[in-house]
């Protein structure tokens, strides 16, 4: 029996098409059309249920199964959901400064190291005995017991000039006292307080092989410089020495210990013109104070000096210029 074709609308034909392949997809997967034709009857029947899948849009996805995977996928996805906030959640790391870190650690971390001090030492000594031996000796002769000959002003005179080369003598000798050998972070823990930095200061002795080495524990924000340790072309020189090529410093020291043995009968002379060489520029660092940093606690009057130099200085004296502030005087 035939079909009218206005009794479908073209969205159902098309519908239709597409269900129609899907039939005979599945009747070939069946065997059905490899074993006998399809009747006028079956394909009536056929579009008459189509027809009534076409009415019910459930079982029409449901029964194609194209048009039902197009549907699922069209479906509204639900809005993602957030995971609660846990409230004993840890809060993120916070960062630290260079003090806390120190302070953080359980062993002390070297910040400076001076450099040996003999010639320094020595020239201190040696002007600062000469100072006191003159003022003992012109005391006891031109004051204490002047000629009968001298007029009176001149005991008097005297008296004074001994009196400043003695204060003078006296803080040559003390000069080597005030040069700090060392600094040190020291950690400061309790159980109930955060960890906290101090400074350990260690200075030379007042006398040699006689007294031991001075330490200072003393906070941070107490202390000042004169100037920063950090000197950006003292450390470029520095990386360049560290850079050259180790081939140049062996050709230099062999070409040093061939002139040794060349010019054995001038050693003694040479090696005696540096000696004083080095022992004219330490006396002039005792006058001058050259090279030296100053450092003062607050609440003292003393003042005691950093070999910012030729002494040894973690990152270059960075590290101290974190932890102490400067103070120009």
């Amino acid at each position: 029996m035939p079909v009218a074709a206005e009794a479908f609308s073209p969205t159902d034909l098309s519908q239709m098409a597409a269900f129609s392949r899907g039939c005979i997809h599945s009747l070939r997967r069946h065997s059905y059309l490899d074993k006998s034709p399809v009747s006028p009857h079956l394909a009536f029947s056929t579009l008459q249920r189509l027809r009534t899948q076409l009415r019910s849009p459930r079982r029409f996805l449901s029964f194609s199964p194209s048009l039902s995977l197009a549907a699922k996928r069209r479906r509204p996805r639900p809005p993602p959901t957030t995971a609660p906030v846990n409230a004993h959640q840890a809060p993120p790391p916070q960062t630290q400064t260079f003090a806390e870190v120190l302070a953080s650690r359980s062993s002390p971390t070297l910040l400076y190291h001076a450099p040996q001090h003999t010639a320094y030492i020595l020239g201190s000594y040696t002007f600062g005995g000469f100072c006191i031996s003159y003022a003992g000796v012109n005391l006891y002769t031109h004051y204490l017991f002047p000629p009968e000959d001298l007029p009176v002003w001149v005991p008097i005179a005297f008296g004074g000039v001994c009196f400043f080369m003695a204060c003078f003598g006296t803080w040559l000798i003390l000069g080597p006292s005030r040069i700090i050998r060392s600094l040190s972070a020291v950690p400061k823990t309790r159980a109930s307080e955060s960890p906290s930095l101090n400074i350990q200061i260690e200075l030379l002795p007042v006398l040699p092989f006689f007294t031991r080495p001075r330490y200072q524990t003393l906070p941070p924000a107490s202390v000042t410089l004169s100037n920063r340790l950090f000197n950006p072309l003292q450390s470029q020189h520095a990386r360049a020495a560290a850079h050259s090529s180790r081939k140049e410093a062996v050709r230099a020291q062999e070409a040093e210990m061939m002139y040794e043995r060349d010019h054995i009968m001038s050693a003694p002379f040479r090696h005696f013109s540096q000696a004083c060489f080095r022992m004219v520029t330490a006396l002039r660092r005792v006058w001058t104070k050259e090279g030296f940093t100053k450092m003062r606690v607050q609440g003292r009057t003393a003042v005691w000096r950093l070999d910012g130099n030729a002494g040894w200085m973690l990152d270059e004296g960075r590290a101290v210029d974190r932890l102490i502030k400067v103070k120009n005087t």
